[in-house]
């Protein structure tokens, strides 16, 4: 998984304690949450573990910005790799049809998660969930166009699980802010 991260410098109150010292409750039900179903732990901890600050703290507002936009990072990589393929034209019809309709599908989510984002600074996480939801869609969609013929190419698949996965884990710490209004302050 490549993301180009970058490092984010948000601003961090004095009264909020280091991500070491979240409280054992609020940590547990962190980490009960990413071990959802369908999202892998690991991934969720070496993605965030990337860009994360490791001295001082985030709100789980702050942190779940950051989630929402490695995935709009992952999309846009998305997006070129796709155009690079189709400049390629080393596909067939059908494979070069699920290219393109991959190509449109992942070029309305950006928007999508910018909206999101916004959404989730104006405390609106019921919105910002269900604009996630509809992103995670895309690489659903994506993966399901090429699956429809039997024996094709599917060179999104990494492409497709990567961004629904940092999609869930968006989507998980989005949850967590309406129940977590506060800074984690091990309180």
């Amino acid at each position: 998984m490549v993301l180009h991260a970058t490092t984010y410098h948000l601003p961090l109150p004095e009264s909020a304690l280091p991500l070491q010292e979240i409280s054992s409750k609020k940590h547990a039900k962190s980490v009960q949450q990413c071990h959802h179903a369908r999202l892998s732990f690991n991934f969720c901890k070496s993605s965030l573990e990337e860009v994360v600050p490791h001295k001082g703290s985030l709100s789980v507002q702050e942190l779940g910005i950051i989630a929402l936009e490695l995935a709009t990072i992952n999309a846009t990589n998305t997006v070129t790799s796709i155009q690079k393929m189709l400049t390629r034209k080393t596909f067939g019809p059908h494979a070069s049809l699920c290219l393109k309709d991959c190509l449109e599908l992942y070029s309305d989510v950006i928007p999508t998660l910018s909206d999101s984002v916004r959404a989730l600074v104006n405390n609106n996480e019921y919105t910002a969930n269900i604009m996630i939801s509809a992103a995670m869609e895309a690489a659903t969609t994506c993966q399901d166009g090429f699956e429809e013929e039997e024996g094709e190419v599917r060179p999104l698949v990494n492409d497709n699980n990567d961004f629904f996965q940092l999609c869930d884990i968006a989507l998980v710490i989005t949850s967590l802010v309406s129940a977590t209004p506060m800074l984690l302050t091990g309180k």
